[in-house]
């Protein structure tokens, strides 16, 4: 999510999704208490489906994806979709296939601009910096 969205989300129980479509705007699924902070984190896509505690967030993208107008056909998971996440959505929209996403991210990620490739090489030259002073402060014991 955070490579095609620049959103950065860390690892719960609770599903936070962005649904990529091959064409039209990014959904969003998120526990409704999250939802004020997706938004603040939001640069691409303004559509937000909420979901509350009592409520199935895989019901939320079922419907997001009648909404793109998906009745059949495959839908790309990212590798690193947990797999209960992938299961409920699976059981909840079981009229679709699920495949791997794997030939459309990897490409994405495996070719770098020159700003991404300087970006890079800045934040090794700083890695190997600060690894310099470490070991110059270090002291037997």
């Amino acid at each position: 999510m955070a490579y095609f969205t620049g959103i950065n989300w860390g690892t719960s129980e609770r599903m936070m999704a962005a649904i990529i479509p091959a064409k039209g705007e990014v959904k969003y699924i998120s526990p409704a208490f999250e939802a004020a902070r997706v938004e603040e984190l939001m640069t691409i896509g303004k559509d937000i489906r909420v979901w509350e505690e009592h409520e199935s967030p895989y019901k939320q993208v079922a419907l997001a994806f009648k909404d793109f107008g998906i009745r059949s056909g495959n839908i790309a998971m990212e590798e690193r979709v947990r797999f209960f996440l992938f299961d409920g959505i699976r059981k909840e929209a079981s009229n679709l296939n699920y495949v791997s996403g794997d030939p459309v991210t990897i490409p994405c990620r495996m070719f770098k601009s020159p700003a991404e490739l300087a970006l890079m090489q800045r934040a090794n030259d700083i890695t190997i910096e600060a690894y310099k002073a470490s070991v110059a402060m270090m002291e037997e014991g």
